[in-house]
């Protein structure tokens, strides 16, 4: 606590101040200061301190709106926080980003943060990061890449024995394949290894399940919308079982059924995404108002109490953040605590890119769908697109999501979920969720409005 985590600065004190981004400290190791704040949030509920509270949840929404980029992870040059949210489509020559240790340290602490602050914000970005970045780092063609074991790690004269990882390290965003490297590789006796992702990895699919149904001040707080059956006990102690029927995060609908063997008053509150423009609700068949952020439902609750909640699915277009000209600290002198400040100007590559979201899920283009003839022609006012379903049947590989879009630029665009692309780990499969755009209305004259 004495010098605010590193010796080159007080981070502690940076977040409680407020006034600079975490991308902007003195030291910038994206996971490392995750878990550092997580435990001075630890710290400050065991002793009370409201100042260190505060320095927590500062910093946790700083990040939030600097660094999480749509993928829900942080670090385009390597593992660092680099003002993510408006890079992220920059090119990364500081080395591999978006890394697994990385995501998983930020669904723990939006978790946190959730069960501390009850802002729906922070359950809608650990769906984005168990949908997007997450799930898709998930070996489960068990494939071995012992060849991007970096040279540093390898011990000369014991041969490296292939070794199957269960997490990826790494997942590109402007193209690329997965299975590009093994994060904090370690080579063991035997020759086999392990990697710190590996070991982190299992974390995210341990927490999920635990966030579904949460016990709330009035009664429960469904935050993540996960096939099952919640048994637990009412406000009153009576035993009552929320069963929830869904195909989402690819279907739009989520239905909840109560069982319960008396009557009771209670609330019970549904996360309403911030990605979900239109919503209808309705209990046992009549509509009930929806309200952005969260929507509460207080009523006297019988069994065979039916709630069925419909998201927006439609797929929405999102364009780069211009910046024109920004400082980073994404470089570091290593063996030292000095991180060398770099300036970058924005170019017009920058903003000729767009992404495709569909509910929570981020689409990306894979390669064994076809790749565009050429830069995408979108309509610049359109903040939504028209799409159709594509039938797992015409798919070559299993994919969550998949769907055909209408960009303007002729042959329909062919996307699927970003955690279902690049499987393979080869370039057959390489994939990009930040397609490349021609040139903006602005830079040819054209007038036109932006939703």
């Amino acid at each position: 606590m004495e010098d605010g985590a590193r010796g080159c600065g007080d981070l502690f004190e940076l977040a409680y101040e407020d006034r600079l981004s975490p991308y902007q400290y003195p030291y910038t190791k994206a996971y490392e200061m995750m878990s550092c704040f997580e435990g001075l949030l630890e710290y400050a509920l065991a002793t009370g301190s409201e100042k260190w509270r505060a320095a927590a949840v500062r910093f946790a929404y700083r990040l939030m709106a600097t660094d999480i980029t749509l993928l829900g992870s942080a670090g385009t040059t390597h593992e660092f926080l680099d003002h993510a949210a408006v890079h992220q489509t920059d090119p990364a020559p500081g080395g591999a980003g978006q890394e697994t240790c990385v995501s998983v340290t930020w669904m723990k602490l939006c978790a946190r943060m959730l069960l501390l602050t009850g802002d729906p914000l922070f359950g809608d970005c650990f769906e984005q990061t168990l949908y997007n970045a997450y799930l898709g780092t998930l070996n489960t063609g068990h494939v071995c890449n012992a060849g991007e074991i970096q040279r540093g790690f390898l011990i000369p004269g014991l041969p490296v024995v292939d070794s199957f990882l269960p997490f990826d390290s790494y997942t590109p965003l402007l193209g690329g394949t997965r299975g590009r490297g093994i994060g904090g590789a370690l080579i063991l006796p035997d020759g086999s290894y392990y990697g710190c992702c590996a070991c982190i990895g299992s974390v995210g699919v341990g927490l999920a399940p635990h966030l579904g149904l949460l016990r709330a001040r009035e009664g429960f707080a469904m935050q993540l919308y996960l096939p099952g059956s919640y048994r637990t006990r009412t406000p009153a102690g009576r035993e009552i079982v929320f069963a929830v029927e869904t195909d989402y995060p690819a279907g739009d609908t989520v239905t909840v059924r109560l069982r319960s063997a008396a009557r009771e008053t209670f609330a019970l509150s549904l996360r309403i995404p911030s990605w979900s423009g239109r919503n209808a609700l309705t209990v046992n068949g009549s509509p009930w108002p929806v309200t952005p952020g969260v929507t509460l439902l207080r009523r006297r609750w019988q069994d065979g109490d039916t709630v069925v909640l419909r998201l927006d699915m439609r797929v929405e277009v999102l364009r780069p953040t211009p910046f024109g000209r920004d400082v980073l600290r994404s470089r570091i002198l290593w063996r030292t605590c000095e991180m060398v400040p770099e300036v970058l100007e924005e170019d017009a590559g920058h903003m000729r890119r767009a992404a495709f979201r569909r509910g929570p899920l981020l689409l990306a283009q894979d390669a064994r769908l076809g790749a565009p003839a050429g830069p995408l022609s979108l309509p610049a006012s359109d903040a939504y697109l028209p799409a159709e379903p594509e039938q797992a049947a015409a798919l070559p590989f299993p994919a969550v999501c998949a769907v055909r879009v209408q960009t303007g630029s002729g042959t329909p665009l062919r996307l699927v979920d970003c955690a279902s692309a690049g499987r393979t780990w080869g370039e057959d499969s390489a994939f990009a969720v930040w397609l490349e755009t021609g040139p903006l209305p602005e830079e040819t004259g054209e007038s036109a409005a932006r939703s």
